[in-house]
């Protein structure tokens, strides 16, 4: 069994890029990443986030992380609601 979190972060295209990332572990190594610390990042100095960051690349089964600019998202607004097949 793995578990695993989403975030999304920014002020969409009024400021900025959007930031989406996932992380996956499995449920084995929770206990490690308590250990090292692993908590809400607003919660972290950036030099703790940037540390924690280059050891869970080692530490977890899977991550990725996407970028939005403000173009995609505001296309994306003036497309409206996906429409199912």
């Amino acid at each position: 069994m793995h578990i695993a979190g989403v975030d999304e972060a920014g002020r969409g295209p009024l400021f900025g890029p959007m930031v989406v990332a996932i992380a996956s572990a499995s449920r084995e190594k929770e206990e490690l990443l308590v250990k090292m610390g692993v908590r809400d990042s607003k919660t972290l100095t950036p030099s703790r986030r940037r540390a924690l960051r280059a050891q869970l690349e080692r530490v977890l089964d899977y991550y990725a992380l996407r970028v939005v600019e403000p173009a995609e998202i505001d296309e994306a607004v003036s497309r409206g609601p996906a429409q199912p097949p």
